[in-house]
């Protein structure tokens, strides 16, 4: 009789076109996201043809093996970890970029980067805006099943505002196209849209085609300091009611900056931030900070000149979720969208729950759509902080979903918001998305207990001391 690695070789030597991987390294680095639980699959199949990903699929019906998809591995929420063991499909080597100028769209597959995307784009005076701050890692794969978002969604909206069309595989290895390249397209159901934000548990995207838009002029940042967060909060408002349209507008509490500031060995008198970029005409950008100005919704005002300057005052945004860990060797983190008339009540709570419990709270993120990226920092060794800081969050997002907000706006659900779906939705919604998940994946064969499920993440740990590629300074 054969022994299972020797079975499991034999069963995937039918993939003739793309890379078996069953090494150690291969299975470990296949094993963890941006979250950093770790769990091993039995093989790695690097996709190299589109058509392997149908093959795979199949076997994995015929074997009842449980199918993970992955791109880089930069989400948040370990929605691409391999929780059930199985097999995972890496797409990250499926990566072609092909700008079409008259159509104004780019054709592209599921492993292509996200900012590579965006300069190809800008080549030909083109523009792709989604731009999550894993831009330079994060594959369009993954992008479009979690539906990702970044600073300029609060001017030109998330990825699925960009998706014209979707080439993908069914869980029983059909091949399917949602939509076709075109500007109008009304033939049918609109499944396209049902599969972005699906987190890889309908199918297997494989190529997309993108919207681009002309290129914008000039884009200019802007900096505004405050003495506490409640005036950045309110500034926030002022900024939102007025007629000012900036392309980006971000929030940095004071944990947060006071975080960057020490990681960067900067020293900063301000306790909170408002970054923010405008985009146009170079008139039309002065006229914006002239406006921003005439708010009087900042006592102090940094505004950038070149695009060298405005890349300086970006920096302090794309270390902080790096320099969070300054309070603790381990993050509780979530993406929740508030309603903009219930921020300042929900980060009143938030705080003040977390300073009653001893614990860091750095929160910073997208103030233009309402999406804030909420940390709590504790040592692992440390038990009765990790307790606290569960029980803080959880009642965090209750109560959040109790003001009209969401439980994420673009990291998905994976495993870690499982225990909020029930918040979130009634039973009849997560009863139909379970139907739905059912008729097209009857073995349950892909992404298993992702965003449905009932899986108990919080029973293991994190790994410690794990560098990841966008970890690095």
């Amino acid at each position: 009789m054969l022994k299972k690695s020797e079975t499991l070789k034999k069963l995937l030597s039918k993939i003739k076109h793309s890379k078996v991987l069953l090494d150690e390294d291969s299975l470990f680095k296949a094993s963890i996201d941006n979250a950093r639980f770790s769990f091993l699959p039995e093989a790695v199949i690097k996709i190299q043809d589109e058509n392997d990903v149908g093959l795979v699929l199949k076997l994995a019906n015929e074997t009842k093996t449980n199918v993970t998809i992955r791109g880089a591995g930069t989400g948040c929420c370990a929605g691409c970890v391999p929780q059930n063991g199985g097999w995972v499909i890496d797409l990250s080597e499926f990566n072609k970029i092909e700008i079409d100028k008259t159509s104004r769209c780019a054709h592209v597959k599921a492993g292509a980067i996200t900012y590579d995307i965006f300069c190809a784009a800008k080549k030909e005076n083109l523009f792709y805006p989604p731009d999550p701050s894993s831009h330079k890692f994060c594959t369009i794969g993954g992008n479009i099943a979690c539906d990702a978002g970044g600073l300029r969604a609060c001017k030109y909206g998330t990825t699925r505002d960009y998706i014209m069309a979707l080439t993908c595989f069914l869980p029983t290895g059909e091949k399917v196209n949602w939509s076709l390249p075109l500007k109008k397209f009304t033939a049918g159901l609109n499944l396209r849209d049902m599969f972005v934000s699906s987190e890889g548990t309908l199918g297997v995207i494989v190529k997309a085609t993108l919207k681009l838009l002309p290129l914008p002029e000039n884009a200019r940042a802007c900096a505004a300091y405050f003495s506490s967060d409640s005036t950045a909060l309110s500034a926030i408002e002022e900024i939102l009611k007025s007629t000012l349209n900036p392309s980006v507008l971000e929030f940095l509490d004071e944990e947060s900056l006071s975080a960057a500031s020490k990681y960067k060995n900067l020293k900063m008198k301000k306790a909170a931030m408002l970054l923010m970029e405008f985009d146009g005409s170079l008139s039309d950008i002065k006229n914006s900070f002239a406006k921003l100005k005439s708010l009087k919704c900042g006592k102090e005002f940094q505004f950038s000149k070149t695009e060298k300057e405005s890349e300086k005052l970006w920096e302090m945004r794309r270390i902080c979720s790096q320099a969070s860990y300054m309070y603790g060797d381990t993050k509780l983190n979530q993406d929740i969208v508030l309603p903009s008339e219930k921020v300042s009540c929900f980060f009143d709570f938030f705080k003040n729950l977390c300073k009653e419990k001893n614990l860091y709270s750095p929160t910073f993120g997208h103030a233009g759509d309402g999406n804030y990226h909420l940390h709590i920092m504790y040592f692992a060794k440390d038990k009765k902080a990790k307790m606290l800081a569960n029980k803080a969050m959880e009642k965090s997002i209750v109560y959040a979903i109790k003001l009209g907000g969401a439980i994420s706006g673009e990291h998905g659900i994976g495993l870690l918001k499982l225990k909020y779906m029930s918040h979130q939705h009634s039973p009849s919604e997560l009863s139909t998305m379970k139907k739905i998940k059912r008729t097209l994946d009857p073995n349950n064969v892909l992404n298993a207990q992702k965003v449905l499920g009932n899986f108990d993440i919080y029973k293991f740990e994190p790994l410690k001391n794990i560098i990841l590629p966008w970890d690095k300074k």
